[in-house]
C-alpha cells in the first residue's frame, strides 16, 4: 500500500488528518462602532475645512486692520492658525479614508499619503496668504518631470495603492482572486495581509505573494469565503496515473464547482520500485472529509497493484 505521509510546508493546510476551517472576516460583519467613528472623522474634517477656507479669506482684511510694523506678526499668526486647521484637515481625512482597516498593514501607505498632504497643504496656505510661488513651482515641475520619468513604475503602483483604499474591491482579511493579462492568464489567490503603498501582499500557501498595485488594479478580482484546504504526500506507483488521482478523488469527495483538486509530482523514489512521490492537494467550499480522501488515495492504489499482477 503507498505510503501516506502530511506534509506542513504550507499553510494552511492538512496536519495530523486535520482539516483547518476558517470563517469570513469580522469587517464583513456590520460594525456601527466603526461607522460612526469614520462619520466623525469626515465630519471633523468638513469643519476644519470650513474654517481654513474661512482664515484665508478674511487675511487680507485682518492685515488692513493691523498696524504695519506687526504686519508680520498677524501674517506668522494667520500662518499658525491655517497650519492647526490644516493639520486637523490631514488627520481627519487620513483616519476617515483608512477606517476599518488594520493600522499596521497600512501603515507604508497611510504615511505616503500623509506626505503628499502635508505638502500640498504648505503650498495652499503659502498661496492662500498671497505669497508668490510661481518660482518655485516652475522649478519643482521640471524637477517633478524628471523625477516622474524615472520612477514612472513605482508611482504608478503608488497612486493605484490610493486608488485601492478608496475604492475597497478588497480589504485586509479577504480571501481574493487575482486574474489579470499580466499573469499570463494565471490566477493568484490568497489571504489579504496588507495594502501598501506599491504592492498588495497576499498569504498564499503560507508564503507572502506581493502584487503590484498596478497590477491589483487593472486585474479582475474576485472575493470569496477562505475555503477548506487539505495537502497530503503520496507515492504514485507504476500503473497509476495523475489524472486517476484526480478523478478519485473528485469522486470519492463530492466536490462540486469551484472546488479543485491538484496533483504535483515532486521526486521519483528509486528505492521505492520507481514510484513517483506527489503531493495531492485539495481546495473546497465546503468541510473535506479526510477519512474519504485516503481512501480515495487508497482505491488508487489498489487498481494499480491489481493491473501490475496481471
Amino acid at each position: 500500500m503507498a505510503q501516506l505521509s502530511f506534509s506542513s510546508a504550507s499553510q494552511p493546510c492538512l496536519q495530523s488528518c486535520q482539516t483547518l476551517h476558517d470563517h469570513l472576516p469580522q469587517h464583513a460583519r456590520d460594525n456601527p462602532v466603526r461607522f460612526h467613528t469614520a462619520a466623525r472623522s469626515w465630519a471633523s474634517a468638513a469643519a476644519a475645512i470650513a474654517g481654513l477656507v474661512a482664515v484665508l479669506a478674511i487675511e487680507p482684511d485682518v492685515l488692513h486692520l493691523i498696524p504695519t510694523s506687526y504686519s508680520v506678526v498677524g501674517l506668522l499668526g494667520t500662518l499658525v492658525l491655517a497650519s492647526i486647521l490644516g493639520t486637523i484637515v490631514v488627520r481627519a481625512l487620513l483616519a476617515a479614508l483608512f477606517s476599518g482597516e488594520r493600522a499596521e498593514s497600512m501603515s507604508g501607505l497611510r504615511t505616503v499619503s500623509a506626505w503628499a498632504a502635508y505638502v500640498l497643504l504648505g503650498l495652499f496656505i503659502i498661496s492662500g496668504v498671497g505669497i508668490n510661488l510661481s518660482g518655485f513651482l516652475l522649478g519643482s515641475a521640471v524637477i517633478g518631470v524628471v523625477v516622474g520619468t524615472a520612477a514612472q513604475s513605482s508611482l504608478s503602483n503608488l497612486f493605484a495603492g490610493a486608488m485601492l483604499v478608496a475604492a475597497r474591491p478588497y480589504r485586509v482579511g479577504d480571501w481574493t482572486y487575482f486574474r489579470s493579462a499580466l499573469f499570463g492568464g494565471t490566477e493568484y489567490e490568497g489571504v489579504v495581509i496588507s495594502v501598501g503603498a506599491l504592492y498588495t501582499t497576499l498569504a498564499s500557501d503560507g508564503q507572502p505573494l506581493r502584487i503590484p498595485n498596478s497590477v491589483a488594479m487593472s486585474a479582475v478580482v474576485r472575493t470569496d469565503d477562505r475555503p477548506s484546504r487539505a495537502s497530503i504526500e503520496t507515492r504514485l506507483l507504476e500503473g497509476a496515473s495523475i489524472r486517476d488521482i484526480e478523478r478519485s478523488v473528485h469522486d470519492r469527495l463530492e466536490l462540486g464547482e469551484g472546488d479543485r483538486v491538484l496533483v504535483r509530482p515532486a521526486v521519483l523514489d528509486n528505492a521505492g520500485g520507481g514510484a513517483l512521490g506527489c503531493r495531492v492537494e485539495v481546495q473546497s467550499r465546503s468541510r473535506i472529509d479526510t477519512d474519504a480522501l485516503l481512501e480515495a488515495l487508497r482505491e488508487v492504489d489498489r487498481r494499480a497493484r491489481a493491473a501490475a499482477a496481471r
